[in-house]
């Protein structure tokens, strides 16, 4: 086993998947149902059941915090998506509190 190394795996299907299984569920026990809200909802919640599957499945459960602190060591900067920085803010590596998508429009 390596100590320290990137595995790439990609889990997009299995999500997608998921999400659909859910919703064709929902509409199968509940064929008037138009809400988005009603089916969208359990379709979520299915992803976060694939994702918590996959970490553990990957061995990745509770590690974010030593590969940031690696990456600090190393002088790298962090990965960042753009859900953790403010609207045209660059990815200078620092910390900022502002989520473009729950700020009013």
């Amino acid at each position: 086993m390596t100590k320290y190394g990137v595995c790439k795996v990609n889990i997009d299907t299995d999500l997608r998947l998921a999400l659909t299984a859910k919703i064709r569920e929902v509409f199968a026990t509940k064929p008037a149902e138009f809400d988005p809200r009603n089916y969208l909802g359990p379709g979520r919640e299915a992803i976060v059941g694939m994702v918590r599957r996959k970490l553990q499945a990957l061995n990745s459960v509770g590690k974010a915090e030593a590969v940031v602190k690696q990456w600090k060591k190393a002088a790298s900067p962090c990965p960042r998506t753009t859900r953790n920085r403010g609207k045209g803010e660059e990815d200078k590596g620092e910390k900022t509190d502002k989520d473009p998508q729950r700020e009013p429009h």
